[in-house]
């Protein structure tokens, strides 16, 4: 693809890490509405590029034009921590890319670390067609507290069947990806490799069923969710409530997934959204 010339009419579903900010934009930037945004090394908001030093922010929410100005005289409203619909640059997002990090190829494309120059991360792969990825874009994932890039090792997938429970070991933040396989009802166990707390909960139905739920508990069962529906095929379902009480997991401490099957498939996958404790 190539850089956006007009206002874009991108594509965005809710998340509960949804969240609005403002960005002081680059001298002489402009930024169209529905464009992918970055701030530079010095702070300031400029459309995502293939270029050195930038960190993606979120989704512009308004047209912003800077021209001739100096950094800071225009500012541009946006939304981070959700998950927005770009362009498959070339087709490169594939099936091996499903859950992976994703990288700027301009402000409304992303593309594949192979393909990139300068790996800039986009987002996490949620969905994608040959011309269309759905990418959770949140400017945490990759912050000044950050001192590498977020890649592969920092997004745990996890194939269920192996040795229970299985270790997870994350960054600041880090998000878990658990595939549930089409299978009875199960409980699958997990531990954390450090102190955690789990600010966001969402499945994403592979294939239709009836009446299933999945809820993450604690390793004593007491629930961190709520019994999240995972029955309608494609469709995102959000826990609507996290226990304060329980989702702070101590650095080796089990949680679960109790995967509920009452008809047809099972299969989905879990996201869960993590920072770091000390």
């Amino acid at each position: 693809m190539t850089a956006l010339t007009k206002d874009r009419a991108t594509r965005t579903r809710a998340s509960a890490a949804a969240r609005r900010g403002v960005g002081d934009l680059a001298a002489d930037a402009v930024i169209y509405c529905g464009a992918l945004i970055a701030k530079n090394a010095a702070g300031n908001i400029v459309p995502a590029d293939d270029a050195a030093a930038l960190k993606v922010v979120g989704i512009a929410e308004a047209f912003a034009d800077n021209t001739d100005g100096s950094a800071g005289d225009v500012t541009v409203p946006y939304m981070t921590g959700l998950i927005v619909e770009l362009e498959n640059d070339g087709g490169t997002i594939v099936q091996a890319g499903k859950h992976e990090p994703c990288y700027v190829a301009d402000d409304q494309s992303v593309t594949t670390a192979a393909a990139a120059t300068n790996d800039i991360l986009a987002g996490l792969v949620v969905e994608f067609t040959t011309t269309k990825v759905w990418v959770y874009v949140d400017e945490i994932l990759e912050s000044a507290v950050l001192a590498t890039p977020l890649d592969g090792a920092d997004v745990q997938t996890l194939a269920n069947g192996g040795v229970s429970p299985a270790e997870l070991t994350g960054g600041i933040p880090v998000v878990f990806v658990i595939d549930i396989p089409n299978a009875a009802t199960a409980t699958y166990s997990y531990k954390t490799a450090e102190k955690i707390e789990i600010i966001d909960v969402w499945n994403i139905k592979d294939g239709a069923g009836a009446a299933n739920t999945i809820q993450v508990t604690d390793g004593s069962d007491v629930a961190i969710t709520n019994a999240m529906a995972a029955a309608v095929d494609k469709t995102k379902t959000n826990a609507s409530t996290i226990d304060k009480a329980t989702r702070v997991l101590a650095a080796g401490a089990t949680f679960k997934v109790v995967a509920t099957r009452a008809a047809g498939t099972m299969a989905a996958q879990l996201f869960i959204l993590a920072i770091k404790r000390a």
